[in-house]
């Protein structure tokens, strides 16, 4: 500093874009600093930023005189941290932890905050979608954090009812709808319109996709992994059988699943069936039937895997009855990338004996598991709706 109080030498902190253009200048410092003012840690709070791609520049600036100032940046780090917490529930369980202990042995693909209606309405009961015409995919979002959020999108994409689906190459873009604004503690639900561009079940994925919140864990290809270990992402694979006659169902149902390997080599494969453990005191088995039909050429490839298979009857070369509701599997190798179909069928034994007066539901789940790796790699839930039967 001079003898008129001018200083020579400065330091300059400053954010700017891209194009070099200063945003902001947040620190300048001089030559006639003290040491134990220059020494010292600086946070910085960038989350007017969030969204934006910006550079942290730091540049010293002196005058010709010869006693130069030198000037040091130290341990330079950026923290992020999360404005808010917005999440969607993967079980009746989920907490929000990421991941959470309370849903490490519970299946991802039946979430309760993703629902669909036939008819834009207030209903929130869960549909199967009507080909041909619009339908409305709603979806619950939570926020656990302590921020209000605002105007943060949620990404719908659906895929075909499938064992085996890898992210995101098998799954379709829908739409979005976005979250306007979300109190600490509140809830609040989107709608997203859907047209299903053919017949049959889908699988629904929703992801909150945004800077306040980015995904706590890098994506995979695995589905299954991504929801355990996100938040910000739920997933519903969960199919209605109706099988309640005065409610306009049928006493047999048929539906249909992918049975894929998403490995990029053959992979050993167990394709799973079993009952929630709610009804196995009643179990759907005890007043109705489930058989599994098998594609030709996957009845082949399960004939030559060594025709593994535990809890079935096996009826013809391509069918099997399921007969224990606890545990049922095929055991089957697969190429890399094949699929094949799989038809459900549903039969309801107890028509003439049931209490119409209120309905019973029954959960199947088929599942898909790797067998070297021992991970779960997807599922399907079938929610089957029938009158008690009267013991």
């Amino acid at each position: 500093m001079g003898p008129n109080n001018n200083t020579y030498d400065h330091f300059i902190a400053e954010v700017r874009n891209l194009a070099g253009v200063t945003l902001e200048v947040f620190d300048v410092r001089w030559d006639s600093w003290r040491q134990s003012t220059w020494m010292q840690q600086q946070n910085i709070d960038l989350t007017k930023y969030a969204g934006q791609t910006i550079r942290l520049a730091f540049r010293g600036r002196t005058n010709t005189n010869a006693n130069i100032t030198t000037f040091w940046v130290d341990d330079a780090q950026l923290v992020t941290c999360k404005l808010g917490d917005i999440w969607c529930q993967d079980t009746p369980s989920d907490t929000g932890l990421e991941p959470d202990p309370a849903t490490a042995a519970q299946p991802m693909w039946t979430s309760q905050d993703i629902w669909v209606r036939n008819l834009n309405d207030a209903g929130t009961t869960h549909q199967n979608p009507e080909f041909g015409q619009p339908n409305f995919i709603h979806v619950k979002i939570r926020n656990r954090g302590t921020t209000t959020v605002q105007n943060a999108p949620v990404k719908v994409y659906v895929a075909d009812a499938s064992t085996g689906l890898s992210w995101p190459t098998q799954w379709t873009y829908v739409g979005e709808a976005f979250v306007v604004s979300l109190a600490p503690a509140g809830t609040t639900t989107v709608v997203v319109p859907w047209t299903p561009a053919g017949t049959g079940h889908y699988c629904i994925v929703a992801r909150i996709d945004t800077a306040q919140d980015p995904m706590t864990n890098l994506e995979t290809t695995n589905i299954d992994w991504n929801t355990r270990y996100n938040n910000n992402i739920c997933w519903k694979n969960v199919n209605v059988v109706n099988l309640v006659l005065w409610a306009g169902g049928h006493d047999l149902v048929n539906a249909r699943f992918i049975f894929r390997n998403v490995a990029e080599v053959a992979r050993p494969l167990r394709l799973t069936f079993g009952e929630t453990a709610s009804t196995h005191t009643h179990p759907f088995l005890a007043r109705g039937r489930i058989t599994v039909v098998l594609d030709d050429k996957l009845a082949q490839r399960w004939q030559e895997t060594g025709g593994i298979a535990k809890g079935v009857e096996q009826i013809d070369d391509r069918t099997f009855a399921l007969n224990d509701p606890a545990e049922a599997f095929l055991d089957i190798t697969l190429e890399a990338g094949e699929e094949f179909p799989v038809t459900l069928t549903f039969q309801d034994l107890a028509t003439g004996n049931v209490d119409t007066r209120r309905t019973l539901t029954y959960t199947i789940h088929a599942v898909q598991h790797d067998l070297e790796t021992r991970e779960e790699v997807g599922g399907v839930a079938y929610e089957i709706t029938a009158s008690p039967p009267v013991f």
